[in-house]
């Protein structure tokens, strides 16, 4: 199941064969705004063949959170605005064993390692709005994700928080440390209509 709940209370969903896309509402104002940040990020490349950048500092701030579930792992995209997918900057969260944290968070708040070993949460960045050509992946390698409330479906809560150090795939050497924030939606099903794209009024 693919969902998306975006920060200004629209409404969006789009059903393909099995695959149900589902726009969600994030929270009202006066719960805040998703943002993270950290003190520096180097990205290669990012404007040409050796034409690199860093980012002091880099701050993403997320209008649209959306999840993917296939069976127990659920992928949530933080992403910067409305669009299409390839649009914006966003960071995605892969969580396996999904059931097991929404049975284990009744209790309080479940923390993840971040990195790719069994049970950890995979962290990658994409920067495909500030960067001109598209950049070899930055994926976590160390951190940690504590979620406070999980969901897919409407009126379920999406909040956590997040710190992770970044790494360049292709040299595995850390660009990025202490990448940190926090974020917290409401979701909120509604009308057949297109993901990432505001309903016209």
């Amino acid at each position: 199941m693919w969902v998306v709940v975006t920060s200004t209370g629209l409404v969006r969903a789009l059903a393909l064969g099995a695959i149900a896309v589902v726009a969600l509402a994030a929270p009202a104002c006066d719960q805040g705004a998703a943002s993270l940040q950290a003190p520096t990020l180097f990205v290669s490349d990012c404007y040409g063949v050796d034409r690199h950048a860093t980012f002091e500092p880099f701050v993403l701030r997320v209008r649209v959170l959306s999840a993917m579930r296939d069976e127990d792992v659920v992928t949530y995209r933080l992403v910067g605005d409305f669009g299409t997918f390839d649009e914006h900057d966003q960071l995605s969260l892969s969580v396996p064993r999904y059931p097991l944290i929404v049975d284990q968070i009744s209790d309080g708040p479940v923390t993840r390692p971040v990195g790719s070993g069994e049970g950890q949460v995979g962290v990658g960045l994409a920067l495909l709005e500030r960067c001109d050509l598209v950049t070899a992946p930055l994926v976590g390698v160390a951190g940690e994700v504590t979620f406070e409330a999980v969901g897919t479906r409407n009126g379920q809560r999406v909040k956590g928080s997040l710190w992770v150090d970044l790494a360049d795939v292709r040299t595995g050497e850390v660009v990025g440390a202490g990448l940190a924030g926090d974020f917290d939606f409401v979701v909120e099903t509604g009308m057949p209509y297109t993901s990432y794209t505001p309903r016209e009024r």
